[in-house]
């Protein structure tokens, strides 16, 4: 399932322009989310991945309890569980990460088309940024409690959406809290040492053609120092660190509510609400 997280990377490539050059399609596209759906073949296929050669680099039975929560239960404590499991694990091979979008992209041949871009492509740049993104992801403070910093800015997230349960939902009815009074509350959550070291890692992985205009724009929201923040207490956990970084993030937020599971919300409207709700941060 987390296979689908490769074509959300490419619909925001592709988007950059758009939604650097105007506000008004980033706000269109956040608060259209709630129509997004996934059809029954795709479903099908996508469920199937949990025998697929990834599904244990990718922990894809993690997934499941990610992004498959049901209304007012905070999809935190399961994401905390799955980068426990996914970030302990060896990375996925280049031969592992072709089969499963193959397969995805067979399955969800409909959803697929709609990306405007090809089969070879889509693997391609799976395969070359795999290891970055889950670097990205794979982040530990050291400074706070050795906490996984793409929680704690989840959590930072949900705390500024109001205190309920952080859930697509949640997202896509509250966003404009992020971007009132100049992005205030966004600039807060996302001008951090965390975000701009997972920055720092992404960074190589953006199209040449628009590096300086990411650049510019983040520069104008978080400081032309962004990039410059301290980061040497944030370094990337593999292994048993992985496991105790999410212990140490759990421990740190035990007032979250725990998730009830069900396994039939669609994982890209979940996929397309976190990633341009962390989007819209900057």
């Amino acid at each position: 399932m987390i296979s689908t997280l490769f074509f959300a990377l490419q619909l925001s490539v592709h988007a950059v322009p758009s939604v650097f050059e105007n506000d008004l399609a980033r706000r269109d596209v956040i608060a259209g989310l709630e129509g997004v759906s996934i059809s029954e073949g795709c479903q099908t296929t996508l469920k199937s991945l949990l025998s697929s050669p990834a599904a244990t680099c990718l922990n894809i039975p993690g997934t499941i309890a990610i992004f498959s929560t049901v209304s007012n239960s905070s999809w935190i404590p399961p994401t905390n569980t799955w980068l426990s499991d996914f970030c302990g694990k060896d990375d996925c091979t280049s031969d592992q990460i072709t089969s499963t979008l193959n397969t995805v992209i067979d399955g969800c041949s409909a959803e697929f088309n709609q990306l405007g871009v090809t089969r070879d492509y889509v693997i391609q740049q799976a395969v070359d940024n795999f290891s970055t993104a889950k670097s990205a992801l794979c982040l530990r403070d050291s400074s706070n409690s050795n906490a996984l910093c793409a929680i704690t800015t989840l959590q930072k997230l949900e705390t500024a959406l109001g205190g309920q349960p952080l859930t697509p939902t949640v997202v896509s009815q509250n966003y404009q809290l992020l971007l009132a009074n100049d992005y205030a509350l966004a600039k807060e959550i996302a001008c951090t040492p965390c975000v701009s070291a997972a920055f720092a890692l992404v960074r190589s992985a953006i199209p040449q053609e628009y590096i300086s205009l990411v650049d510019s724009f983040v520069g104008s929201q978080c400081g032309v120092d962004f990039t410059s923040l301290p980061t040497g207490s944030i370094a990337v956990v593999t292994g048993s660190a992985a496991v105790n970084a999410a212990q140490a993030t759990a421990q740190g937020s035990a007032g979250f509510s725990s998730a009830s599971l069900s396994i039939f919300t669609p994982i890209l409207f979940a996929l397309g609400t976190a990633a341009f709700a962390a989007f819209s941060m900057l």
